[in-house]
């Protein structure tokens, strides 16, 4: 598995500025690396992002410990 990384989208909407979020990773391709969206998580707010912030921390170390 790729680098995995939360991936801000930022759209306005009725004159205000919305945040979308999709969970990607990295793949390598014969064009180069690209993000694949593996979830996409939709508005969240602060403690939501937390939350998935700490658990694709709990994947990368979980994926360095199974390297």
């Amino acid at each position: 598995m790729g680098a995995m990384f939360l991936w801000a989208h930022e759209r306005r909407k009725d004159g205000k500025e919305h945040t979308y979020w999709s969970l990607v990773e990295t793949v390598r391709t014969a064009d180069g690396p690209r993000q694949r969206t593996l979830c996409y998580l939709g508005e969240l707010n602060s403690s939501a992002q937390a939350r998935w912030l700490k658990t694709v921390e709990v994947f990368k170390e979980q994926g360095k410990a199974n390297s």
